[in-house]
């Protein structure tokens, strides 16, 4: 069996990253998931890091429902927007993590549907406040379109 964890879980611990893969060598696993940093020239120290230790990459997870940049871009990750122009970034942010994962060899990539409401819990966004054919609506015209272009890349 092999194992993999996420980077994302040492990003608040004082420390180095090569001193977190040291010991997560250590303790038996064999791959990462890499949190989705949007410079390239953060994915290509990662790599050339990672390649030291001889950690594969098993995926890429997104920081999905926040805002960052990318490139010097402003950038918003909620694919399911009110607002088309965060909607695009959020789609756009969608496709450097599925090039970032290329670029590192990774196999899989975290992909989570939030939307402009994060003060709302995601039971309430998934299970509250939409009728079911409004829900079915946003599903049908916007979500399932969003997924079937990803998978397209």
């Amino acid at each position: 069996m092999k194992y993999s964890i996420t980077l994302s879980s040492f990003s608040q611990i004082d420390e180095a990253l090569e001193e977190s893969l040291r010991r997560l060598v250590a303790q038996g696993y064999d791959a990462i998931e890499v949190l989705g940093v949007p410079r390239k020239s953060c994915i290509e120290k990662i790599k050339a890091t990672l390649d030291t230790f001889d950690l594969a990459v098993s995926g890429i997870s997104g920081m999905w429902g926040t805002t960052g940049k990318i490139e010097g871009s402003r950038l918003r990750t909620n694919l399911i927007s009110t607002n088309p122009s965060f909607a695009k970034s959020g789609l756009e942010y969608a496709k450097h993590c599925l090039e970032m994962c290329r670029l590192v060899d990774g196999k899989q990539v975290n992909v989570c549907l939030t939307s402009d409401y994060q003060s709302i819990s995601t039971y309430q966004l998934t299970h509250g406040f939409k009728l079911g054919s409004e829900k079915r609506h946003i599903l049908e015209s916007r979500i399932i379109p969003m997924l079937t272009e990803l998978t397209r890349i």
